[in-house]
């Protein structure tokens, strides 16, 4: 059965959404891809349009942004579904980076840089073009 006008065109804006959320994403794993192991400088930049994105269309408060908030939305699977693996792992990178922002200690930051490589090996592996 074909979908009515309306249903489309909503469908429509709600994998753009999605699809926004993940073009933004994928840019900080990008740009640490391309860092060499530094944090700040593009990735940084990456993180907080990220974040920035996330708190206007999510209408979140300043602070730390969780980067897998808004997950359990059924309209992700049912508009976005073919988008969810790729969003979650995109967003544990973002959370581990935003993570590494906050170690105090060398020894913090050392075990976040350990982890932030995990995940974004994982993505890249998965998912880079």
């Amino acid at each position: 059965m074909d979908m009515s006008e309306p249903a489309r065109s909503y469908e429509f804006n709600v994998r753009s959404h999605y699809m926004q959320r993940l073009v933004a994403s994928s840019a900080v794993c990008q740009e640490l891809k391309h860092a060499a192991g530094e944090i700040v400088g593009r990735p940084q930049a990456a993180l907080t349009v990220l974040s920035q994105w996330m708190r206007h269309n999510y209408d979140l408060p300043n602070g730390d942004v969780k980067f897998t908030y808004g997950f359990d939305d059924p309209l992700l699977t049912t508009h976005a579904r073919d988008l969810k693996p790729e969003l979650f792992a995109a967003a544990g990178v973002c959370d581990a980076l935003a993570t590494a922002y906050t170690a105090d200690t060398d020894r913090e930051l050392k075990g976040d840089m350990a982890l932030l490589h995990s995940f974004l090996e994982s993505f890249l592996r998965r998912f880079d073009r």
